[in-house]
């Protein structure tokens, strides 16, 4: 997919990647607070609930919204994915974040299943000039 975009390729791949490292350690981030409060024992009981609620949130903004953001970027307007991408930011503004979860895990799904049944043909790297700097 890289090389078929032409010279847009390069941006799209940075931001499918970068999407893709948020969404992962994101994941790890919310992963890691469960891990924290088991094993931390009595020393973490006296962690204010509040800061523990601070954690999670952040951990969730870089788990789904960072990743989402990267991806919305990398989509085109028009597209599937960039109408999906929209779709998500309205129902997020209106303070229901649930559908606009579903909606991005729907969606990632629904796009990972189309690339994979896609059949595209293995890539050829595309030769490049060496540019000075």
């Amino acid at each position: 997919m890289r090389h078929e975009v032409g010279s847009a390729g390069d941006l799209l791949w940075g931001l499918l990647v970068a999407g893709t490292a948020a969404a992962v350690v994101g994941w790890f981030m919310v992963g890691g607070i469960a891990v924290s409060m088991a094993e931390g024992g009595a020393a973490l009981t006296s962690v204010p609930h509040p800061v523990v609620y601070l954690i999670s949130e952040i951990s969730n903004l870089v788990a789904v919204c960072a990743s989402a953001f990267l991806i919305g970027l990398a989509a085109r307007p028009g597209g599937p994915v960039g109408v999906a991408a929209a779709a998500a930011g309205v129902l997020d503004r209106v303070r229901n974040p649930r559908p606009a979860v579903l909606l991005f895990w729907l969606w990632t799904i629904v796009l990972a299943g189309w690339a994979i049944a896609s059949g595209s043909p293995a890539a050829t790297p595309v030769s490049r000039e060496v540019q000075p700097v």
